[in-house]
């Protein structure tokens, strides 16, 4: 199928290569079982470009567990020194949300967005064929290495802000290294799977033993009420019956 987003990084690809750019591409969905361990890939680079085609409300859903492993097991702190820009490519609607999506998540983290690249395709041919088009994306290419290369700063956002006052979600204090060796057990399926076994181990085990105790106090507390009701039987019974049978004999008398 054809997909507007390859046309477009292809396209800034050729322009960050001849600019001397070492670009390495990923695509997210053929690491679809280590998403986890993707963020680590971030180490050493200065920017990076998250694109994404919205084909129906929104980007899809491998992109969305990529920025989840950015917040559970990335580096903060590389984060916050590595630049993204978003491209936001649209077959329906949705383009411009989804560049604003993509952008709000990577300041949130704390990292540093650039202007993004989104536009609506309905027809690929005649939007490669378009010049103008080309130009444009040539350029956002070129406005990213010119971003990167000279450090540029950006004004202080409110994202941020929430970030740092409201945004109170708990999580693991984990060194960088401790990250990494996370999102490794996690990608691990065999380990993964290995802990439910052994999580479902545990809890049948003490399932096992608080019922055991359970019926164990059960029985002692039905031992204690039919001691308690043989003694009633013996003794207060008797005088129950005898006032019911006075009191009848009383009214029969009557």
């Amino acid at each position: 199928m054809d997909d507007p987003t390859l046309y477009v990084l292809n396209k800034m690809e050729e322009v960050l290569r001849e600019l001397r750019v070492t670009v390495e591409r990923i695509n997210i969905y053929e690491h679809k079982n280590e998403i986890a361990t993707l963020p680590q890939t971030m180490k050493d680079a200065d920017g990076i470009i998250l694109a994404t085609t919205i084909e129906w409300l929104g980007i899809g859903g491998y992109m969305q567990q990529f920025l989840d492993a950015c917040w559970l097991y990335g580096d903060k702190e590389k984060i916050q020194t590595t630049y993204m820009q978003p491209i936001v490519m649209s077959t329906t609607y949705g383009e411009r949300e989804g560049e604003m999506t993509l952008a709000n998540a990577w300041e949130i983290l704390g990292g540093l967005p650039c202007p993004g690249l989104c536009g609506y395709v309905e027809d690929l041919v005649s939007f490669e064929m378009n010049k103008d088009y080309t130009v444009i994306i040539e350029k956002k290419a070129e406005n990213l290495y010119r971003t990167i290369s000279q450090k540029m700063k950006s004004l202080p956002n409110s994202n941020l802000a929430v970030r740092q006052s409201v945004l109170r979600t708990p999580q693991m204090e984990l060194t960088p290294q401790e990250s990494e060796q996370l999102s490794k057990y996690v990608s691990d399926d065999s380990y993964v799977k290995k802990q439910k076994e052994d999580i479902q181990e545990l809890a049948s085990m003490f399932k096992d033993m608080l019922g055991k105790v359970s019926q164990e106090e059960d029985v002692a507390y039905i031992d204690q009420l039919q001691q308690c009701s043989l003694f009633r039987s013996r003794i207060f019974m008797p005088d129950i019956c005898l006032c019911l049978q006075i009191r009848k004999s009383r009214f029969l008398l009557k």
